[in-house]
């Protein structure tokens, strides 16, 4: 018997023709390779996941040296008073410079606390709050 005569009995049981039987070949191997397709669904939404939270977490890492030199300039205060022998005697600060220094002192420690959550406590909210 050649290979161009061969018939098959579909599931009706009516003879069926070699090419048609490779479609339900072809059907049957998918259907054994859906958890392949499921498995790398799952793994491309995990990358996609991944890569935006690695992405918030770099741009509010870049954050963080700004922030940190804006805390840094009020190192000086806006005002120094001096004993008479020239020796520093006190330092103040405006209430506005004083206001200010707070704010920056608080957007640091918010970048800060954004990325330990993100990074120890695998709580990635912040980070993406921050980063947009």
């Amino acid at each position: 018997m050649s290979e161009q005569n061969v018939t098959h009995t579909n599931h009706e049981g009516a003879a069926e023709a070699a090419p048609f039987n490779i479609f339900s070949e072809v059907k049957s191997a998918i259907e054994k390779q859906t958890p392949v397709v499921k498995g790398q669904v799952i793994q491309s939404l995990v990358d996609k996941e991944l890569s935006r939270f690695q992405a918030a977490v770099l741009k509010v890492m870049e954050l963080l040296a700004p922030a940190k030199g804006e805390v840094k300039k009020f190192e000086k205060p806006d005002t120094i008073t001096y004993n008479l022998d020239g020796t520093e005697k006190d330092k103040s600060y405006s209430k506005a410079t004083l206001d200010s220094f707070k704010a920056a002192n608080e957007k640091v420690k918010k970048i800060e606390d954004a990325l330990e959550q993100a990074l120890v406590h695998n709580d990635y909210k912040k980070v993406l709050e921050l980063a947009k």
